[in-house]
């Protein structure tokens, strides 16, 4: 099996974390949530969710996207996703109607765009 994989990048101001592989399980909802705690507290808080790269979802998964969402908005940050995930990530977000609460933008720069003109 495919072990998922997190990968965190900047742009713009933006923190970006992408996910990729297998996501069905909780192994990456702690660095994840550790990765967002820390770049609120260095004042950070806008942040984009890549799931392009997500080959399967499952309960698991969406626990560790529905944390990292939940604690981004409780700390006053920004959250939107990016790229438009596979089909069977498509359709889990959109069974689950988690595709009615998060904001799914076709490309990271449309989200870059849309989370700093928040600031304007």
């Amino acid at each position: 099996m495919k072990q998922p994989v997190l990968v965190f990048e900047h742009r713009d101001g933006v923190s970006i974390l992408i996910f990729s592989g297998k996501l069905m399980n909780n192994s990456l909802k702690e660095d994840a949530m550790e990765y967002v705690q820390s770049e609120i507290q260095n004042g950070n808080k806008k942040f984009i969710i890549d799931l392009s790269l997500v080959d399967i979802l499952n309960s698991a998964g969406l626990n560790t996207l529905i944390r990292v969402f939940t604690i981004t908005r409780n700390k006053g940050g920004e959250i939107v996703f990016v790229n438009e995930p596979s089909e069977v990530v498509t359709q889990l977000l959109t069974i689950s109607k988690l595709n009615n609460i998060f904001e799914i933008y076709t490309s990271t720069e449309e989200a870059i765009n849309k989370l700093n003109a928040q600031e304007a």
